[in-house]
C-alpha cells in the first residue's frame, strides 16, 4: 500500500511541477537562476516585473518537490534560494 501511495504522489508533484517549470522557462527565470549560487525574489525581479506573490508560490513549490534549498530571511522577498542537484539535472535537460 505505501508504494502504490509514493507511486502516486510522485505523479500528483509532475501534474503541479510540469507548467510551474514551463513557465519559468517561458519567463527565462530558468536561466537566471541556473548561472547562479543563490539567489532571492528580489534579485530575480531586478530586471523583470514579475508579480513577486506568484513568483514566491512558484518558488514554494519547487521547494516543496526538493528543488530548492531555502534559508529564511525576515523579509520574505529576501530570503535566499539555492538550487539542488536534482534541479541541476533537470535544468540541464531543459536549457540544453
Amino acid at each position: 500500500m505505501s508504494n502504490y501511495r509514493e507511486i502516486l504522489f510522485k505523479h500528483l508533484d509532475g501534474i503541479v511541477l510540469i507548467p510551474t517549470i514551463i513557465g519559468l522557462k517561458k519567463t527565462n527565470i530558468l536561466n537566471s537562476i541556473s548561472n547562479k549560487i543563490s539567489f532571492s525574489i528580489n534579485e530575480i525581479n531586478k530586471n523583470n516585473n514579475f508579480n513577486v506573490g506568484y513568483l514566491n508560490i512558484t518558488l514554494r513549490t519547487l521547494r516543496n518537490c526538493n528543488l530548492l534549498e531555502f534559508k529564511e530571511h525576515k523579509y520574505y522577498l529576501d530570503s535566499r534560494y539555492k538550487v539542488t542537484i536534482v534541479l541541476q539535472k533537470l535544468l540541464i535537460t531543459l536549457i540544453t
